[in-house]
């Protein structure tokens, strides 16, 4: 393998997966040999390793991978999570500079496989490609011109590392230190557990209550299982229940992990990173009852298993509450959060508590929310202004409802080069109806979010204008989309559309039209995907309709 360079601690690397091979390869029988997933994350830091997971279609076996990376970044470990079997490993320079790495089993791989490939980042400010090329059961690299199909998907990242003061706990393999909160939690009563995660560490226990004995019952196990995905079981003797991610979180990168359970209707919740993604209706019926145990899983017979978890962890948190997602949400990025409904936590920032667990500096930063959001109407203009607060925020994005639930994204504003407490403004135009509800989120480098408070806004009676009817077919839509609108009288007419920054993308037309509904044909061939707004102008009336290219 590659020898690893010595890395100035905390230096950020930018990581441009920009080509990942998802090689498809008709065999004899019509079937097809691909990648049909592949998990990067955003980002990784300069001597600190990530995961980049890709899941095998099995429509042909699979001998093995080819890997091709550039000088800085290096390949530390490929692993099958489907097969044992013994593999060699070659590595060669490649006409890039970089190298190839090649890993051949013994012997191929048939049916769906997920492949963990496992890379350390060890340059400062840099930009490096990884390109993965199956290896089919005759050993050849398979290439998209013996009839395969090659997709480059680009993935363009932010520095990883933010500066930060806060103190996490760190678990490594040498390390026997484990927690024994002392809390006990059953599924007769509502909680919710909550802490944030970093491993690239895949089957291990990260918090548990089983001991492991096939006759106990459990309320929570939560595990990282051999393709990075968390599992987060409850149990009884013959019955074994559980949710999961839809994708991996072993990936070198923090996240932050909840699980919340309602006694009263049997249900249980995973949450991560501010998002619901997975639920269970359990069925129980014997009492399920456990002191929960960090790090691991407490064994009766033996301590703690060999499935302890290694990796970064913090701000652990356990309530008496069954907590709502947006609650969750609201307060994952705030540390030291008080409650009396709050049954244990522990941060790691005080050397005292659990004096026998390792501690370290932390990329993981917890920010202030957006102050109080100030509010200025002008006839149909709404202006909003609020102080960018203390942290690493990349951008505001403002998003406008007409009921106070249901919201979509108006605006998009660049924080960065702004200083802590300086002001941002938004301006909207034209806003319609009598009541209109504002929030702004916050982006931070890691591209978390967090929102601010809505604020409801009155916009009086104004003069109401005729309402002209604008849509467009197909929305979504993937490479142009025809936009069908109204003129009430023969008037001048723009129709141009505009990006969620608030710049012009195009102007569709601009003359004299006479009434009725007319067509235009939007083209974005050349555009990202993304959310986009046409807006139709005659005289007085101006209205604005949302398009969304997805490729």
């Amino acid at each position: 393998m590659q020898e690893s360079q010595k890395i100035p601690q905390g230096s950020p690397v930018s990581l441009l997966i920009f080509l990942i091979t998802l090689v498809s390869m008709a065999c004899a029988t019509g079937a097809y040999a691909q990648f049909i997933d592949v998990f990067v994350p955003p980002t990784i830091e300069a001597g600190r390793s990530a995961n980049i997971v890709a899941e095998w279609g099995g429509g042909i076996p699979l001998r093995g991978v080819a890997v091709e990376t550039t000088p800085r970044l290096g390949l530390t470990s490929v692993r099958f999570t489907c097969t044992d079997a013994p593999a060699a490993l070659s590595r060669e320079r490649s006409s890039s500079g970089g190298f190839t790495h090649k890993l051949v089993l013994r012997q191929p791989v048939r049916g769906k496989c997920t492949v963990v490939f496992t890379v350390t980042a060890a340059s400062n400010e840099s930009t490096d490609s990884f390109r993965i090329d199956p290896i089919l059961s005759d050993a050849r690299v398979s290439h998209p011109n013996n009839g395969g199909l090659r997709v480059v998907r680009s993935v363009v990242t932010l520095p990883g590392l933010i500066d930060s003061d806060n103190r996490v706990g760190t678990f490594s393999p040498d390390d026997d230190a484990r927690v024994t909160t002392g809390v006990s939690i059953s599924l007769d009563e509502s909680f919710t557990t909550e802490f944030w995660m970093r491993t690239t560490r895949v089957d291990q226990v990260i918090l548990g209550t089983w001991d492991g004995r096939d006759d106990s019952s459990y309320p929570l196990d939560i595990v990282v299982e051999p393709g990075g995905r968390i599992v987060v079981y409850t149990g009884e003797p013959g019955l074994h229940e559980s949710m999961s991610t839809t994708q991996p979180v072993a990936d070198g990168q923090w996240h932050h992990v909840a699980v919340s359970n309602n006694a009263g209707q049997n249900k249980a919740r995973l949450v991560v990173d501010g998002q619901a993604v997975d639920s269970l209706i359990y069925k129980s019926s014997m009492r399920r009852e456990g002191i929960l145990s960090v790090a691991g899983r407490a064994s009766i017979d033996s301590g703690f298993d060999a499935g302890s978890y290694i990796g970064d962890l913090d701000e652990l948190r356990i309530w008496s509450v069954d907590r709502t997602v947006r609650e969750i949400d609201q307060s994952r990025r705030r540390s030291g959060v008080a409650s009396g409904e709050l049954k244990y936590t522990l941060d790691f920032e005080d050397a005292e508590a659990e004096p026998d667990l390792r501690r370290g500096l932390s990329s993981l930063a917890f920010d202030a929310p957006v102050e109080p959001i100030l509010a200025n109407v002008t006839d149909r203009t709404v202006t909003l202004e609020w102080k960018v607060p203390t942290g690493n925020i990349i951008e505001f994005v403002v998003e406008e409802s007409a009921n106070g639930s249901s919201f979509e994204a108006v605006g998009q504003l660049d924080a960065q080069g702004h200083s802590d407490e300086s002001v941002m403004r938004f301006a909207r135009e034209d806003v319609q109806g009598r009541v209109v509800y504002y929030r702004v989120k916050q982006v931070f480098q890691d591209r978390s979010s967090r929102y601010s408070d809505t604020v409801k806004i009155g916009l009086g009676t104004f003069p109401v204008d005729p309402e002209v009817y604008i849509s467009n077919y197909p929305n979504p839509f993937s490479s142009e989309t025809t936009l069908s609108f109204e003129v009430v009288d023969e008037s001048h007419v723009t129709l141009s559309v505009w990006d969620i920054t608030g710049q012009s993308v195009t102007v569709l037309v601009d003359k004299v039209l006479p009434a009725g509904t007319h067509e235009a044909i939007f083209q974005a061939s050349d555009l990202p995907s993304g959310v986009y707004f046409a807006r139709f102008e005659s005289g007085s009336i101006k209205q604005s309709h949302k398009i969304t290219l997805a490729r």
